[in-house]
């Protein structure tokens, strides 16, 4: 049984009529008795009566249009929710992060895709560039900006920003950071697989230095925990210079520049899977923003 039969026979049962049947499916009507015929030779069944020089439902043929008309309805439905997911007229997108461009870049990217497409449900996940690169490869989201670079075959990568690292610690923290200073201090980190931990080794690498080096006071897992730590004088921390930048006004906390160059801000996907409607309008509207610095 096919749905181009269950709409003949929806017509023809409307119609009881062969003639207008086919006129209206624009059809022959021999295309529309065959496919009657091929019906109740399946099922063994009869849906019409010839009474006279006219048709008319059998009872069989009367509960079997109930059923046929609901089924043409829910193929409808279906119909047009492809059609919305298509025209982004419905739909949904899994987005996931790193923290630094999920708590303060990806935001305004946000609010333009939902003030352009209110239709479009908006999901997003904040964890660190590892897990992104992850999810992104398994499929549990399809859309993913980190602020690493990508490490794993089957993604892609684009660069939609970029951002600063800092230095932040007391306010006696001097203006001149030196080996002695960064390895006499205790420091507050960030944990692995987070993008901020590896701007951490190449920071450190400049001085000639590793982990082993320096006194690790605490491993936390997000930035503003680090800050919070720092504020309340645990430690010296290297993070972001928006994810810093609130700290710029106590009068506790000291904001110096690291020797590093500007790290990229990257927008991930998955070169193996399907993009829908949705996730491909928000990478066009991404696409055609300009570069912007976090800053």
């Amino acid at each position: 049984m096919t749905l181009e039969q269950l709409r003949i026979f929806a017509a023809v049962a409307t119609q009881l009529n062969m003639t207008r049947a086919s006129e209206m499916l624009l059809l022959s009507q021999s295309a529309v008795s065959a496919a009657i015929s091929a019906l109740e030779r399946r099922h063994d069944v009869k849906l019409f009566d010839r009474v006279g020089r006219g048709i008319a439902l059998t009872p069989a043929g009367a509960v079997f249009l109930a059923e046929a008309k609901d089924i043409l309805n829910r193929a409808q439905q279906a119909e047009r929710v492809l059609i919305d997911l298509s025209t982004l007229r419905r739909g949904a997108i899994q987005l996931v992060a790193s923290q630094t461009v999920g708590n303060y870049w990806l935001p305004r990217q946000l609010m333009a895709f939902h003030t352009a497409h209110p239709e479009i449900d908006l999901s997003v996940e904040i964890t660190n560039s590892d897990r992104v690169m992850e999810w992104i490869t398994t499929g549990k989201a399809e859309l993913g900006f980190i602020e690493a670079p990508v490490t794993i075959d089957g993604l892609e990568a684009t660069q939609v920003g970029t951002d600063q690292m800092v230095l932040i610690g007391p306010r006696d923290l001097g203006p001149q950071i030196d080996r002695a200073t960064l390895m006499r201090l205790p420091w507050v980190i960030r944990e692995e697989g987070s993008g901020t931990r590896a701007m951490l080794l190449e920071f450190l690498a400049h001085y000639n230095l590793t982990l082993s080096d320096i006194r690790i006071a605490l491993v936390l897992p997000s930035n503003e925990a680090i800050a919070t730590a720092v504020s309340d004088g645990l430690g010296i921390a290297l993070m972001s210079r928006l994810a810093a930048g609130f700290l710029g006004q106590s009068p506790q906390i000291a904001i110096r520049p690291s020797p590093q160059p500007d790290r990229a801000l990257n927008m991930v996907l998955s070169t193996q899977r399907h993009r829908s409607s949705a996730v491909q309008a928000f990478v066009d509207q991404i696409k055609a923003a300009p570069d912007v610095a976090l800053n």
